[in-house]
């Protein structure tokens, strides 16, 4: 089974831009599907949403809570399967250019780095 498409944008310095102008309340927040997708055309992100997504949802809380936002099951299970049959780790294009190196992570490691990052995704978002 291949692993469902996640949203993904083509310029993340915009993007990051465009998620600090609504935190900071520069821009207004989005209220529909149609608004985000309109607000990322508008700053240039290269949005690419996939075509399962058809709400939104914003959550923005202050820093006294602690948001503990778990990724879908069936997208964890798919991540997991496409790993398990030697898939590579998808990760952003400017990891590799900070570092100056490829992403590198024996297969056999592959589920433990999963593990790692939806860990630390989901320890760090927002916060």
């Amino acid at each position: 089974m291949p692993v469902a498409m996640r949203p993904e944008v083509t310029d993340y310095v915009a993007w990051g831009n465009l998620v600090k102008s609504w935190a900071k309340g520069d821009k207004p927040l989005p209220t529909t599907l149609a608004n985000f997708i309109s607000q990322c055309d508008n700053a240039d992100v290269g949005m690419l949403m996939p075509n399962y997504i058809n709400d939104l949802f914003v959550l923005q809380k202050p820093k006294t809570v602690f948001v503990l936002r778990l990724p879908p099951k069936d997208l964890v299970q798919e991540s997991e399967n496409a790993l398990n049959a030697g898939g590579l780790y998808p990760i952003p294009q400017f990891y590799n250019d900070r570092y100056g190196s490829v992403l590198n992570v024996p297969q056999a490691e592959m589920l433990n780095f999963h593990a790692q990052r939806t860990g630390d995704y989901v320890i760090r978002l927002c916060l």
